[in-house]
Parts: C-alpha cells; sequence; structure tokens
C-alpha cells in the first residue's frame, strides 16, 4: 500500500514559519477600482410629448424633449427623425432639469395617421424613439404623452 501526496508548491526546505524556500509565491490578484457609472445619453435626454395634429388651418408640429440629468446638455448636431427618415436638426443648449417644445420643419412630419419619432446626438447614435398610433393623433390640438 502507498500513499501519493502533491503539493502546489513543493520544497524540501522550509523557513521558520514552514513556508518553502526557493519557491516564488504566485502573483495574488489585485482588486480592480469600479468606475463611477456614467448615466447614459439616453437616460438623459427623452422625447416626453409631441403634438402631430394642431388646431386651426396651419399644422403646427411640435416635438418635447426634457432633461432628466443633473448636467446641461449641448444639443448641437443632434437631430429628430420621423418614420421616413426625414431628419429635423437641432442646436442650443438643455439645461438640468429643463423641457424644450421644438417646433418642427421640413423635411420633417409627423403623420396624423400614426407614426414614429427618434432622437439622435451629434455622434448619430439613437437616444430615445418612441411612436404613436393615429388615434392618438387623431384629436387636433392634444399633445401625445409618451
Amino acid at each position: 500500500m502507498a500513499i501519493f501526496l502533491a503539493f502546489q508548491t513543493q520544497s524540501w526546505q522550509v523557513d521558520e514559519h514552514g513556508n518553502p524556500i526557493g519557491v516564488v509565491p504566485e502573483p495574488q490578484p489585485q482588486p480592480q477600482p469600479h468606475p463611477q457609472p456614467q448615466p447614459e445619453i439616453s437616460e438623459r435626454i427623452r422625447i416626453v410629448a409631441a403634438m402631430a395634429n394642431s388646431k386651426g388651418a396651419v399644422e403646427v408640429e411640435t416635438v418635447t424633449l426634457v432633461n432628466a440629468s443633473p448636467d446641461d446638455v449641448d444639443l448641437t448636431g443632434w437631430k429628430l427623425a420621423d418614420r421616413n427618415k426625414n431628419q429635423f436638426p437641432l442646436n442650443g443648449p438643455l439645461a438640468s432639469g429643463d423641457a424644450v417644445r421644438i417646433k418642427l420643419g421640413p423635411p420633417m412630419q409627423l403623420s396624423n395617421k400614426g407614426g414614429a419619432i427618434t432622437l439622435f446626438d451629434s455622434s448619430g447614435k439613437v437616444v430615445d424613439g418612441v411612436s404613436y398610433t393615429k388615434e392618438q393623433a387623431s384629436k387636433p390640438g392634444w399633445s401625445i404623452v409618451f
């Protein structure tokens, strides 16, 4: 009968504490600092309402954005787009906690038969997107709240 024992580190020579002599200890992993997560842009700027069917002879369409973050955001270079991918450029600052109602113009249009609105940042990344139905757009003068 025999017993075979194996150790991760083996040495016949040990120091006064019983640790092997001449064996290089394996490096211990160092804890990595956890970076503070930055809020995604999509969490900061949101499409909160739109008026696709205004009251009156002249059609006035609007989209309302809100900055829910604690930081001001510069909308220069940002764009809104309709379901047909027609874009409307944005610019200027949007202060923390503020909302802005944007009056749309050509080529972007909000259909009274339902549609979609997409918000892009200055790099072309989709920040937010909403859709609405024909029924929601059928009430002249009412804002559609998302």
